[in-house]
């Protein structure tokens, strides 16, 4: 697997810019048809390991690679040209890569930092038809002084060419969600002309994440990664459609991952994703009210969730009222315990694992007005009435209920902290911590 990662990693740095190295000229085998200026400027192949120095056979648009070193001779280095059968290459943008970034030019100014010699990695994608072609590497220097260097690539012998694999992500590559969730990227892997050996998940500087945060079709234990590259099943080895589930960051960021597949000549094909774990939406502001029994004195029986403080029951500023006493009942048990929406005021009841509600829901768990709206469709609904104004009502209200509410776009969520029932009078209240 060490190598597998090396090999990765590798393959991904070629998207990274490098740094030049600055080495003397000596020790490189020259290409044919290289010619130099007297007290011109020095050019030659590099012989190194993934570095071509001589005529070479590829296959059809396939990157190859030749390292230049170059040295000034009486005049600082100017330029470098590269062309093909004579021409600058015009494509170069897309086939092109120079010190490990991607070509701005087929005729690039060399920098200040190199005018005196340099180290440099070529990748060229190789043409796509079937025919021999020169490729021509031409320095020149400040006095108009020329080095050059060719290598023939030919691509005849390559039959219909190499194939790279293909990664497709069907759907959003991009995730809003909860930290340590995890998360599904439906996707579509197809082999080129190798079969495919691996599938790994890096982060963001391109190193495997842990192998237990990701999982393989579905998110059972025995489809967890076993190893972050995993290896890729024979019955999936020309291609697959399957889910890839990742396990998001453990704090609130936005991350960005990299889904990989790797086939058996190392060829790589990628796709990013990004899980966002940062919530949405403002905090919310907490305070805490009491509501007391609509029966006792006046001026008591509703609350206000802005404020927290208790109101009259007719109070406009209410979004809460108790119902009262049962005057049927003696004063020890009259309390009905029973409260309703007011002045608008549309209410619910949370409870988890119902209506869609998570069972590890928390009042705790809500920090952001947009969870409040995102939870209110799990509210449920009072089936009670109050058979004395037709208004509904909850059950019976005990210590730990959560409630949500709703008047003119403002949401709110209360929890029941204390109840506190008193049976010689009707000094009888709920206490509750408020959010909203």
């Amino acid at each position: 697997m060490k190598s597998i990662k090396l090999g990765l990693l590798a393959l991904l740095a070629m998207f990274a810019v490098s740094s030049c190295v600055e080495d003397p000229i000596g020790g490189g085998t020259g290409g044919g048809g290289g010619t130099t200026t007297e007290e011109g400027p020095e050019l030659i192949f590099v012989d190194q390991a993934g570095s071509l120095t001589a005529d070479s056979k590829v296959d059809a648009g396939t990157v190859f690679t030749v390292t230049l070193q170059a040295a000034r001779g009486t005049a600082d280095l100017n330029s470098l040209t590269i062309e093909q059968d004579g021409v600058r290459i015009e494509d170069f943008a897309s086939r092109v890569e120079i010190a490990g970034s991607v070509a701005p030019s087929a005729a690039v100014l060399i920098p200040d930092a190199n005018a005196t010699g340099f180290t440099w990695d070529i990748k060229i994608q190789a043409q796509e038809d079937m025919r021999k072609s020169i490729y021509n590497f031409i320095v020149a220097d400040d006095n108009g002084n020329t080095a050059s260097r060719d290598i023939e690539i030919d691509t005849e012998g390559g039959g219909s060419g190499t194939v790279e694999p293909s990664l497709t992500i069907n759907g959003n590559m991009e995730v809003p969600t909860n930290s340590n969730s995890l998360v599904g990227f439906p996707i579509e892997a197809q082999a080129g002309s190798n079969a495919i050996k691996f599938i790994s998940v890096l982060d963001a500087n391109t190193d495997p994440i842990d192998a237990a945060r990701c999982y393989f079709g579905s998110t059972d234990a025995a489809d967890q990664f076993a190893t972050n590259p995993l290896e890729i099943g024979a019955a999936d080895e020309q291609g697959f459609n399957t889910t890839v589930y990742i396990r998001a960051q453990s704090d609130q960021s936005v991350q960005t991952y990299t889904i990989v597949i790797i086939d058996a000549a190392d060829n790589l094909a990628f796709r990013d994703v990004v899980l966002n774990t940062v919530p949405a939406g403002n905090p919310l502001t907490t305070l805490t009210g009491v509501l007391f029994n609509r029966a006792g004195p006046a001026g008591t029986g509703g609350l206000d969730l802005d404020s927290g403080a208790s109101t009259g029951s007719s109070d406009t500023a209410a979004e809460l009222v108790d119902n009262g006493i049962d005057i049927s009942q003696s004063m020890s048990n009259n309390w009905i315990q029973r409260i309703s929406g007011a002045n608008g005021t549309t209410l619910k009841q949370l409870i988890p694992n119902s209506n869609g509600l998570s069972e590890s829901f928390t009042f705790a768990s809500v920090e952001r007005d947009t969870q409040l709206r995102d939870i209110w469709a799990n509210g449920v609904d009072f089936t009670g009435t109050n058979p004395d104004t037709g208004e509904a009502w909850s059950d019976v209200v005990n210590v730990g209920d959560i409630f949500i509410a709703e008047r003119e776009g403002v949401y709110y969520i209360m929890e029941v902290t204390e109840i506190n029932i008193d049976p010689t009078n009707n000094d009888d209240f709920y206490r509750m911590d408020i959010k909203f």
